[in-house]
């Protein structure tokens, strides 16, 4: 099942790949795209869609698990993106010197895609979370017993999310005792 869910994420990022060329192009040049051929935005868009694809590949962007993305995945997304333009405006550049994409669209591509990859998995990692805490709360049948921790650590952090997904915790928190004071009254 693992290997299937990869390569459902690699199809999907090679789409969003593909899609994110004419859409950066459409964003800078508005109806002006439309005077373009549209049989170089499709190659060009393929063409991008093919180097991202090795990109994604080789930066390992599918070892991660969408349920658990992080501001980790999204520094790998950011490295990928990059490398991608990187490899595909110097291919440009060899195949017609970039004479038929205006200089700004590979950077406004670099927004897009980056949006494209990162969005889908927060909003995924954003449902189940929500489906679990809705789970938990229909499965609470018994008194939790109240928990005030002490330091609002990255360990801490970990126990609330623990104990958020698990409808069998016997814990319920309710506060947090830290050393800092600017984070008072914040949740």
């Amino acid at each position: 099942m693992g290997q299937l869910r990869q390569k459902i994420a690699f199809g999907h990022d090679l789409v969003m790949a593909f899609l994110s060329l004419p859409i950066a192009m459409f964003l800078r040049m508005g109806g002006d795209m439309f005077t373009y051929d549209v049989s170089f935005v499709v190659f060009a868009a393929c063409m991008f869609a093919v180097v991202a694809g090795a990109c994604f590949w080789i930066m390992d962007l599918y070892g991660g698990i969408w349920r658990y993305a992080s501001l980790n995945d999204l520094m790998a997304i950011t490295k990928a993106v990059t490398l991608a333009i990187l490899m595909f405006v110097l291919l440009m550049f060899m195949f017609n010197r970039l004479e038929w994409i205006p200089r700004s669209t590979p950077m406004i591509n670099w927004f897009v895609l980056t949006m494209l990859l990162g969005a889908p998995r927060f909003l995924y990692r954003q449902l189940k979370d929500r489906r679990a805490k809705n789970k938990v709360r229909g499965q609470e049948t018994s008194p939790k017993i109240p928990v005030l921790l002490v330091g609002a650590a990255d360990g801490a952090e970990m126990f609330i999310r623990t104990i958020e997904r698990n409808p069998n915790a016997a814990y319920q928190i309710v506060g947090i005792v830290g050393e800092n004071a600017g984070r008072v009254g914040r949740n």
